[in-house]
């Protein structure tokens, strides 16, 4: 696997991470906005750097073929 996948695939990891942590935490005050707006960040973090190692992972197996 390239280091590029490797790095993309670190990247979706630490994004999981952040998400499990700020939804920890938005459990605690599911009214406070600056939780409920960390929880969107964080999510649309995780689906952008997913999208990216789909994107990359779909590249690198148009070339291996």
């Amino acid at each position: 696997m390239s280091t590029g996948i490797q790095s993309l695939t670190e990247k979706v990891k630490a994004a999981q991470i952040e998400l499990e942590r700020v939804t920890a935490a938005l459990y605690s005050d599911v009214h406070n906005p600056q939780l409920n707006a960390a929880y969107n960040q964080a999510l649309l973090a995780l689906e952008r750097a997913e999208d990216e190692l789909d994107r990359a992972l779909t590249k690198f197996k148009r070339k291996k073929f």
